[in-house]
């Protein structure tokens, strides 16, 4: 994440796009998945305005035991 903001940074004319894979199935980032996605930042950062974020999360399942 840090390299695509640095990259972003260094050019502005060019779209930067980032992709969060399975971002359900970790419960432990939740909070700066949010930040990121939500807030458009990272630890209180703004992300630059070029970095366009997709992200991918699985269907929920029911656990069988």
């Amino acid at each position: 994440m840090i390299d695509a903001i640095k990259d972003a940074k260094k050019s502005p004319a060019r779209l930067v796009i980032i992709f969060l894979d399975e971002i359900n199935t970790n419960e432990n980032i939740s909070g700066v998945l949010k930040e990121i996605i939500v807030d458009q930042r990272l630890l209180g950062e703004l992300l630059p305005g070029n970095i366009a974020i997709v992200a991918a999360c699985n269907p929920y399942k029911f656990k069988t035991v």
